[in-house]
């Protein structure tokens, strides 16, 4: 494998400006201790939900009533994203890993509005598949982060939801600079041989991204819930010395086996994991077109993966993701449990 030669004076450079980078996000993003108060944005939200929250709680009480009430489609995404994470997503706890569940719901639609009678069952059934996503996870120190509806189809009778969650497991750690090289995906593990079919470059990395962005207030959850995927061919380098020789080409980890680039290789170096660490933090928390952040919103949690993609002429490895970006809320009550 050829890699990068860096000078005694380069390299330290590199790790130096590496150090400050890293001190200065981490001053940036100080877990938050001091209790504050609902705002009156907040308390506002929260009691539109709780509103609607009120009218399934009637349906569910009253199953043989129907009053015909119906809303529009935007309106029914909405509100159970927001209920579901109002209810139970808990934004303040840490986490350094997060797992993701994905499943689809069906509901009717006439003359683009969905009768209230369906959007409760469609909501029942989404936290019934929620409950049981979570009690199947592995551990016990695992919480909701972030729950995210999303209109995916619509004709002129019936709709899907998609809905994406991300559970958050373990706690905090240590924010410091890597100290061994890893095989970039697969759960290949680290350079001396160890954590193989448990860890890789790409989940060290976005754990590392975890556990460094800081502690939200107590009983905060998010609404308005953006999935953002992450390619990293559209966050090239701007400061790359030599583009195109699969060295720091791309902000996110990116490398062509074609049989002519150079520098092919699988095992991230210690310089590269904390370039790629850096790197990623500058896609999630720069606005877009130069990052992924969405304006007005906050960010919420990654999921990296290592990906293999091959043709009959070049194969290309890679970190590919989905970044969530919400809009921040603290609530009155502390979330229940699912």
């Amino acid at each position: 494998m050829k890699t990068i030669k860096l000078s005694i004076l380069s390299l330290a450079v590199f790790v130096l400006a590496a150090t400050i980078y890293s001190c200065s996000k981490q001053e940036q993003t100080k877990p938050t201790t001091t209790e504050i108060s609902q705002s009156d944005a907040d308390i506002l939200i929260e009691n539109k939900i709780r509103a609607f929250k009120g009218k399934m709680e009637f349906q569910r009480e009253n199953p043989s009533y129907k009053n015909g009430e119906s809303m529009s489609v935007d309106s029914a995404v909405w509100y159970m994203e927001a209920a579901s994470n109002q209810t139970y997503a808990d934004g303040a706890s840490t986490f350094n890993k997060t797992i993701c569940d994905t499943f689809s719901i069906v509901l009717d639609v006439a003359d683009g509005a969905v009768n209230l009678d369906d959007v409760v069952g469609a909501y029942d059934n989404m936290i019934h598949n929620l409950s049981t996503a979570f009690h199947a996870l592995p551990g016990e120190n695992n919480h909701l982060v972030a729950n995210d509806v999303t209109l995916t189809t619509v004709n002129e009778s019936t709709l899907t939801l998609g809905v994406y969650t991300v559970f958050g497991s373990g706690g905090s750690g240590t924010s410091a600079i890597f100290n061994y090289g890893w095989y970039y995906g697969f759960l290949m593990g680290r350079e001396d041989g160890a954590y193989i079919g448990e860890s890789d470059a790409a989940e060290e990395i976005e754990k590392m991204i975890h556990m460094r962005k800081g502690t939200l207030p107590p009983n905060s959850y998010f609404t308005d819930i953006d999935s953002i995927y992450l390619d990293p061919e559209f966050f090239i380098n701007p400061n790359d010395p030599i583009s195109n020789d699969n060295m720091y080409d791309m902000l996110m980890f990116w490398n062509m086996d074609d049989g002519i680039m150079p520098n092919v290789h699988s095992l991230l170096s210690v310089e590269e994991m904390i370039f790629y660490l850096l790197g990623t933090e500058h896609v999630i928390y720069t606005n877009e077109p130069d990052g992924a952040k969405p304006t007005g919103k906050n960010f919420i949690s990654v999921d990296l993966k290592g990906e293999l993609v091959m043709s009959s002429y070049q194969s290309l490895i890679m970190h590919l993701g989905s970044v969530q970006y919400g809009k921040l809320h603290k609530s009155g009550t502390p979330p229940s449990d699912l």
